[in-house]
């Protein structure tokens, strides 16, 4: 497969394996998207061929591709799909210093291992073709958030949905917060099921539901604990992400300190969390406080309740 032609470039690469068809012209249109699908395409897999994304052609349409990889982090599988700001995706190669390398499409006009700083990576994704095994240690982590454990991720979700809601995936409280863990529609919206701008007493209305997971409704939202634990999952990796970006999480960080910061972050957000760190509590309209749930959710994971390292 030739990817070099100069000016107008794309028509070299296969956009067949999108649903993009740009027409002949004397200006290049990036394909380092197109190039992905080829890759899925060619593989051979069933399962990677069907996985191709809906406007794959669109660096920025790979960031829901898979499933979500902890970033920052040293560990990402060689072949994971990495997507940069503004614009561009390709396949992780490894890390030299504060880069990335990248074997991608549309990098110097050809198919290239080519380096860009790490600081651009925006999203990092995975789709686990492996058969199951017996040690999970093989297997990129799937269901838990950063370095926590699976056991210690369970831990923290049964002692959070315990504060939240007494573990009922079916509770509403009285400011219309839903489910195990009390999701709002900021949260909701955030995760997907919700448009943008809904609020709490919106959520009433089908018409305030994207239908992402088959979840049309609130009651379809409090009869589905898969899609609950899903949002959870996709909702808590945000926040580990964004602590790490800013600093008040490193990567190694004591258990005990991710589920205090997370359970705060939970409470009142990043900026809770933050605020938490930086020696100002804040509360919710209950009168909890972000310390309350910090020092809850490290004592859960065996911390003393004060900020650990």
């Amino acid at each position: 497969m030739s990817a070099t032609r100069g000016a107008g470039a794309s028509s070299s690469i296969n956009f067949d394996a999108t649903d993009f068809h740009p027409r002949p012209t004397s200006v290049t249109t990036p394909w380092c998207g197109a190039f992905a699908a080829h890759c899925m395409k060619a593989s051979g897999n069933a399962t990677a061929a069907a996985s191709i994304p809906k406007g794959a052609a669109a660096a920025a349409n790979w960031k829901s591709w898979g499933m979500g990889l902890p970033w920052p982090s040293t560990t990402i599988p060689e072949g994971a799909v990495v997507v940069l700001s503004p614009n561009h995706v390709g396949f992780f190669a490894g890390f030299e210093g504060d880069r990335v390398f990248l074997l991608g499409g549309n990098q110097s006009d050809r198919v290239d291992k080519t380096p860009f700083p790490q600081s651009r990576i925006v999203a990092v994704r995975w789709l686990d073709l492996a058969p199951a095994r017996d040690s999970e240690a093989a297997l990129p982590v799937r269901d838990t958030v950063g370095t926590l454990s699976n056991a210690q991720w369970a831990a923290y979700l049964d002692k959070l949905g315990e504060m939240e809601s007494g573990n009922n995936y079916g509770a509403v409280n009285r400011l219309g917060y839903c489910g195990r863990w009390q999701f709002g529609a900021a949260a909701l919206a955030d995760a997907g099921y919700v448009r943008a701008g809904t609020s709490n007493r919106n959520l009433l209305s089908p018409a305030a539901w994207t239908g992402k997971d088959g979840v049309s409704s609130r009651a379809d939202w409090l009869s589905r604990p898969d899609a609950q634990d899903a949002a959870m999952l996709v909702y808590t990796r945000a926040h580990y992400n964004g602590l790490l970006r800013t600093g008040e999480l490193v990567l190694n960080s004591s258990p005990a300190r991710i589920a205090g910061l997370l359970a705060a972050a939970h409470l009142m957000g990043l900026g809770g969390a933050r605020q938490l760190v930086d020696g100002t509590i804040a509360h919710d309209a209950n009168g909890t406080t972000t310390l309350k749930y910090y020092r809850l959710l490290s004592v859960s994971l065996g911390g003393s309740g004060q900020l650990e390292a």
